[in-house]
């Protein structure tokens, strides 16, 4: 199971090997417990961020009880930024990373000519150009865990608010890709990069803060061939699939090579890590509606921080594991 967007899919596909991959909606995928999933496919592709509940269901197999550490820290070795970490939780690995993201600023290159660097810099670029924020689904309450999380950032986003187009900034990164990709926008500070738009640019985030993204292969804890299991997953982790043949389908890989050199290396090597504990995602959604509601209804900013540093605090203390660079 993986989902439903091409670069989730198609190099999975194309590579074959005797898997047949179903897709789903990003959106069903979060509403599914990965129990339920697990129970029914071999491979997920899953994000860390539900990796809590997956570990308290005993859903899935620590890649540690399928390979050995020589083969796991080559793995490692190749992997880009802190993806590896994203899926270690209590010492072992529970999904290998194949898909890399984080927040970046995404642009028009025949309609930007200069992107801000900081979030300071921001509020007169959209004054001026055709803009949008990610606000949709979660991704609203991870913009705010992207910069300092305090009532004066959403005091920022709130004033960002009449400048930027609202029907688009109400969608999630690939809606504002599209966006970008038609025409409709020509900038936008802070969403998960997806590179296969020829027309689009992208930058390292405002600041150099961003909360990392990506998915990664986990096998389920009731697969009773683990045989093939092992040999299709050393044959898609191979360096020259993970290199070339990924890219060339589309996919977004998680391995250091394919990132060296790009424009937003830099802002994937510092990314944060969400929490990975049961509850959080939960957390995450119910934040987002909150920042929402600052942002775009006329919350009181200060009110708006308290109940989200109380969500945070409730939730084994997830502030203090979003943790920032190395």
């Amino acid at each position: 199971m993986t989902w439903d967007h091409p670069r989730g899919y198609a190099a999975l596909r194309a590579f074959d090997g005797g898997v047949t991959w179903d897709a789903l909606p990003l959106e069903d995928l979060r509403a599914r417990p990965l129990r339920d999933l697990a129970a029914t496919y071999d491979l997920l592709v899953i994000e860390h961020a539900g990796l809590g509940a997956a570990i308290a269901d005993s859903a899935l197999t620590p890649m540690n009880e399928l390979f050995a550490p020589s083969e796991l820290s080559r793995w490692r070795t190749a992997t880009a930024g802190r993806t590896w970490e994203s899926h270690t939780v209590g010492g072992r690995q529970w999904a290998l990373p194949i898909d890399a993201a984080t927040q970046v600023s995404v642009y028009r290159p025949d309609r930007v000519d200069r992107v801000p660097e900081r979030w300071a810099d921001v509020l007169g670029a959209v004054r001026t150009v055709p803009s949008a924020l990610c606000l949709g689904g979660p991704h609203a309450m991870l913009m705010w865990l992207s910069m300092p999380r305090d009532a004066d950032s959403l005091r920022l986003l709130r004033d960002l608010w009449p400048h930027v187009d609202q029907s688009v900034s109400r969608g999630g990164p690939i809606a504002i890709h599209d966006a970008l990709d038609a025409g409709v926008i020509a900038y936008c500070p802070l969403a998960y990069q997806f590179t296969g738009y020829s027309h689009l640019a992208w930058a390292n985030a405002p600041d150099l803060r961003g909360v990392l993204g990506g998915r990664g292969l986990a096998v389920s804890a009731s697969t009773r061939d683990k045989d093939a299991v092992r040999a299709w997953t050393r044959a898609f982790l191979a360096p020259e699939v993970q290199r070339d043949f990924v890219p060339a389908r589309g996919g977004q890989p998680a391995v250091a090579a394919y990132w060296k050199g790009r424009a937003t290396a830099r802002s994937l090597e510092q990314a944060q890590i969400r929490p990975r504990h049961r509850g959080w995602v939960a957390v995450q959604d119910a934040g987002a509606e909150i920042v929402r509601e600052a942002v775009t209804a006329g919350l009181d900013p200060d009110k708006a921080c308290a109940e989200l540093t109380r969500l945070l605090t409730e939730v084994g203390n997830a502030g203090n594991q979003v943790r920032g660079p190395r």
